[in-house]
C-alpha cells in the first residue's frame, strides 16, 4: 500500500471542518489533489495533532514545528511514528512535508523497515507548486 503523508499548513478556515478542508493553502490543496490521484490513501501530518485522517473534524489552530527545538521535533516524530506504525511493514510512505517534519520521522520509519520516499525533496515552495501543477495537468 502506498500512503502519502501531507503536511498541514498555516492557512486555515476560521471554523471547525474536516481536516482535508480546513487547510486552505495552495501547496496543501495541490498536494492533496496529487495524493488523491496517485496513492492508495493519504494522511495529514499536523504539527499540533500528529497524524490526522482527512475526514476527521478538527478546529483551527496556530502551531508549527518550524522554529521549535530539536527535542520538540524529536518528540513529535516519535508520536507520529507510533501512530503510523499501525500500518503493515510493506506500506510505502511518500512524504510531502518540510525538513522540520521529516528530520526525525523519516529515519524512524526507515529503521522500522518502511520504504520512505520524499518526492519533492530539495525543491523550494514555488518549485513544489510548479511540479505539482504540471503533474496534475499531465496526470
Amino acid at each position: 500500500m502506498k500512503i502519502a503523508l501531507v503536511s498541514c499548513c498555516k492557512s486555515k478556515l476560521d471554523h471547525n471542518a474536516e481536516a482535508q478542508l480546513i487547510y486552505t493553502g495552495d501547496l496543501f490543496r495541490k498536494t492533496k489533489s496529487y495524493a488523491e490521484q496517485n496513492y492508495d490513501g493519504w494522511l495529514i501530518l499536523s504539527a499540533l495533532l500528529g497524524v490526522v485522517h482527512p475526514k476527521e473534524i478538527i478546529e483551527p489552530y496556530e502551531y508549527t514545528l518550524i522554529g521549535k527545538t530539536q527535542n520538540v521535533k524529536r518528540e513529535w516524530a516519535k508520536k507520529v511514528f507510533v501512530e503510523l506504525s499501525i500500518h503493515p511493514s510493506d506500506t510505502e510512505f511518500y512524504v510531502f512535508a518540510g525538513a522540520d517534519y521529516r528530520q526525525y520521522l523519516v529515519p524512524l520509519l526507515e529503521n522500522a523497515g518502511y520504504k520512505v520516499t520524499v518526492p519533492l525533496q530539495g525543491l523550494g515552495i514555488g518549485q513544489q507548486k510548479a511540479w505539482l501543477k504540471k503533474a496534475l495537468v499531465d496526470g
